[in-house]
Parts: structure tokens; C-alpha cells; sequence
């Protein structure tokens, strides 16, 4: 059965807690019978962090539909030309602009227990002509299908490198192109519907991306999470609720989403360790003006690293370098100690397996006001 499940690969949607958050929400608005609708771009090619691209459509995508009765022409480039028509008034026209065609692909949301199913609908980009059949006769074959090459490289990979300029121009038009295709398509929808455009709603828009494969094998085996961002960073993201929703306590910093949920499940049933928000600034005015000295037992992990222990240290010299020439800007050594301390009460905590189990009952309970974002 596992062969057979990993031959369906997950859907390369989007990148990010954001976009994994905007399936998460359309999941959930399903279930919960909201009429809504989410947009985003149709990508060839995933890639992981490493950058190996993921070839996700080999295959197709059989949760989908083409929609090749919904395409929508998007110009790039050209000129707006102004000029005076017969009744006097000053018109604008588009001019000059090479025209890509958005093609779109639906992918229904059923709700938990609904009858209903919401849309998401993905864009492909696709040339408005495929091939000049002209430049092949004369023997530019490369030139004959450049159009098509040009078109379809806006949705052919997800976050292309952009630190040249090519890479920037592409990342542009990619937003471009899923911008003025969705607002296309979300005027042309109420006017179908014949309304007054009094009542033209205000639309939410997300572009849907979820990578769950492994998250759901990880998340509920997990019995304690670390989430450990410096406070007033607000990084701690939505990770953490996933975790204790399925039974995992937090060991984490005083930040973000930890504040909210240490407010539902209560002071006995997590692990909050390191400074507050309102300390962090005077700390970093201490660091960078003052020679603050290492906490003790950091500065033995330190020389550890340094020594070889783990390795080539010369690997971890720009880690090393945060801590020292970086003036320690996110105070891990303020708030080692702590941590420390934290990761004790852990331990002690988990030799009591029944007061554990209770203890993850309780958080899951609480935690329903999070549902939606998990």
C-alpha cells in the first residue's frame, strides 16, 4: 500500500507557511459551507530547498480539470497610446504588447461532512501562437518555438532564482500574470451573475500551496516541539499549532503564536523559556556597546564546535561568527540558560507518562479556536 501511495506526489502549489496556510483556510471554509473561491499559478516544476526540481505534473494532475473554456488574454509590455475619438473624449489604448494566455485549472475542495465543494483555480501560461511554422521553413528551429518557450517559462517553476535580473524580470511577470488573470476572471464571474455592482464583495485571494506527505507521518508521532524564535520576532509561524493540536507539548521562546496558545492550554501544560519582547532591544543595545560576556555553558558548546568535535569546524564559522563578530542579534546567549532550565522540566515532565498523556489530552482539547489554521 505505501508503493502505491508514493507514486501520487503532492501537488507543487506555492512555497511557505502562507500558501501551506491558504489551502489550509480553503479546507476549512469548505467544510464549514463558505462559498470561496482561491487562485494561484499552475507550476511545471516544484523544487526543494536545495534547489532540485520536482517533477510533479510527469504525469498530469487527476485532481484537476482543464478548463480550456476559461483563458484569459494577459499583455506584457507594449505601449498606452492616447488619442481622441469621434465624440471628442480623450481615449487610452494598449498597444505593441506581447499577449500570453492564462489557461485555468480547477481543483474542487470538498467539505468535511458538506455537500458543497469550492474551487481553486490555477493558471498556465501558454503562447497565444505555439509555433512559426514561417521561421521553421527557413531553418530557425530554435526561433520557431521561442513564443511558446517565452510563455510557458511564467509558470514552468516555482520561485526562480532572482538574484539576476532576468530571474527578477520572470518573478515579476509571474505576479503579474496571476494577478491580472485572477482579476479577470473574478469580474467576469459577477458579471455573469448579473448583479449590481453595489454588491461586488470584497475578495480574499490565496494562492493555495500544501506539502503534507510528510508532516502528516511527523506531526502526530511527535510528543514535545521546539519553537524557538527571539521574542518580538513573531517568527514562530503555524507549525506549533499542528503540532499540539495532534498531541504535542511546545517547548518554545516567549513569541508569536506561542503567546496566543499558552493562553488556551494554560502554564502547566507548556514550556515557555527567554526573554520578553519589551527586553530585547536593551539587550541588543548591551551586546553592541558593551562587551557582554557568553553564558558559561555556551561558550563550552562553542569551543566544541571549534575544537573539531562535530566536524570541519570551518563549516560552522559563520554560525560561530553570529554569536561573536554579529554581536549575537538574536541572544542566543541570553537566553541559553533559560532553554536549559526549560529543557530539564521537560525531561522530569516526561518520566511521568500518565501526567504527560494528560497533559497532551488537555492541549489538543483547547486548542480548537486554531482549527482553521492547521
Amino acid at each position: 500500500m505505501e508503493d502505491v501511495l508514493d507514486q501520487e506526489v503532492d501537488a507543487a502549489l506555492g512555497n511557505g507557511g502562507l500558501g501551506r496556510l491558504a489551502a489550509c483556510y480553503m479546507d476549512s471554509l469548505a467544510t464549514l459551507d463558505y462559498p470561496a473561491w482561491g487562485y494561484g499559478l499552475r507550476y511545471t516544476y516544484d523544487g526543494y530547498q536545495v534547489e532540485f526540481p520536482d517533477y510533479w505534473l510527469n504525469f498530469d494532475n487527476p485532481w484537476e480539470l482543464p478548463r480550456l473554456d476559461v483563458v484569459v488574454d494577459v499583455q506584457f509590455g507594449g505601449s498606452v497610446n492616447k488619442y481622441t475619438d469621434e465624440e471628442g473624449r480623450v481615449r487610452h489604448v494598449w498597444e505593441g504588447s506581447d499577449i500570453i494566455k492564462a489557461v485555468a485549472y480547477d481543483v474542487p475542495i470538498p467539505g468535511y461532512g458538506t455537500k458543497n465543494c469550492i474551487n481553486i483555480r490555477l493558471w498556465s501560461s501558454k503562447p497565444k501562437r505555439q509555433f512559426d511554422l514561417h521561421r521553421f521553413n527557413e531553418g530557425q528551429y530554435e526561433q520557431a518555438v521561442q513564443e511558446q518557450m517565452q510563455a510557458e517559462n511564467i509558470t514552468a517553476v516555482l520561485y526562480p532564482n532572482d538574484n539576476h535580473m532576468v530571474g527578477k524580470e520572470l518573478r515579476l511577470k509571474q505576479q503579474y500574470f496571476w494577478v491580472a488573470a485572477s482579476l479577470h476572471d473574478i469580474v467576469r464571474r459577477f458579471t455573469k451573475s448579473g448583479k449590481p455592482w453595489s454588491k461586488f464583495p470584497d475578495q480574499v485571494v490565496f494562492i493555495p500551496d500544501y506539502n503534507v506527505s510528510v508532516a502528516e507521518v511527523i506531526i502526530p508521532a511527535s510528543d514535545i516541539s521546539q519553537h524557538i524564535s527571539t521574542a518580538g520576532t513573531e517568527a514562530s509561524g503555524t507549525s506549533n499549532m499542528k503540532f499540539v493540536l495532534n498531541g504535542g507539548l511546545i517547548l518554545g521562546t516567549v513569541d508569536g503564536a506561542n503567546i496566543e496558545i499558552h493562553e488556551e492550554i494554560g502554564d502547566d501544560n507548556i514550556f515557555m523559556f527567554g526573554n520578553l519582547a519589551d527586553q530585547v532591544e536593551d539587550l541588543r543595545h548591551a551586546h553592541r556597546y558593551r562587551n557582554v560576556p557568553m553564558d558559561p555553558a555556551l561558550q563550552e558548546v562553542v569551543k566544541d564546535i571549534e575544537s573539531g568535535q562535530y566536524g570541519d569546524s570551518r563549516i560552522f564559522a559563520p554560525l560561530i561568527n553570529t554569536l561573536t563578530v554579529g554581536k549575537d542579534y538574536y541572544l542566543i546567549s541570553d537566553d541559553f540558560g533559560s532553554y536549559l532550565n526549560a529543557q530539564s522540566l521537560v525531561d522530569e515532565a516526561y518520566k511521568d507518562q500518565d501526567d504527560w498523556i494528560r497533559k497532551s489530552i488537555l492541549c489538543t482539547a483547547r486548542m480548537g479556536k486554531f482549527s482553521a489554521y492547521v
